[in-house]
């Protein structure tokens, strides 16, 4: 019985050591309601007010209150979108993704910088029409992964007026790391807790011994 715990607690101290070293972060802004109106996610189209909140909920906030971010009209107005991620510092960045679920994009003049250079421009931010609604997504390289070891992560939407007068509305920002964090950082929650399994079964094994 004790050696059967104490290869046990061996496998899970190895393996959230192993995990310390090489963990996933991700951050979020917003939320994933693909707009609001009479769309769910995954399609193609949005209509409406771009708000997805119920009718109790527009009665109680007088329609005040919006869910997403527009560039007119419909949402909390912000002209060019900055979104703003916070999270571990790491030492190593092995890979990282950018994700944003946008509507209404309509220019190939439109860019997007992180933490204040160029990262994506023309086709990379593909148009979608006044009604078109998608998840652009960004796998980081070179300079990018080196932003963003010191744990801020600025992305900044560079818009060009549509020539439609229609907004662009921003879902949601979400920023993917894989990498080895400094040292001194936290782990995530799972590697902590298998951590303290290890290190408790080696106590018990060792306290039968004795």
């Amino acid at each position: 019985m004790n050696k059967k715990l104490h290869i046990a607690a061996g496998l899970a101290l190895s393996f959230a050591i192993s995990n310390s070293q090489a963990i996933v972060i991700t951050d979020m802004v917003g939320d994933v309601d693909c707009l609001g109106g009479a769309i769910v996610c995954g399609a193609t189209s949005f209509t409406g007010s771009f708000d997805n909140r119920s009718p109790a909920e527009l009665a109680a906030t007088d329609g005040a209150q919006h869910t997403d971010y527009a560039t007119g009209p419909y949402g909390t107005w912000l002209g060019n979108p900055t979104f703003n991620h916070s999270y571990s510092v790491f030492s190593s960045i092995a890979s990282a993704t950018w994700e944003v679920g946008v509507g209404g994009v309509q220019s190939q003049n439109d860019r997007l910088y992180l933490d204040g250079a160029l990262f994506a421009s023309g086709a990379q931010i593909p148009e979608q029409g006044s009604n078109g609604y998608g998840i652009l997504s960004y796998a980081l390289t070179g300079a990018s992964l080196i932003a963003l070891l010191d744990g801020n992560g600025s992305f900044r939407f560079n818009l060009n007026s549509n020539d439609s007068g229609e907004p662009v509305v921003f879902d949601y920002s979400k920023l993917t790391i894989t990498g080895t964090l400094r040292d001194g950082e936290v782990p995530e929650p799972a590697a902590a807790a298998l951590l303290a399994l290890g290190l408790l079964g080696f106590a018990l094994t060792r306290r039968r011994r004795t």
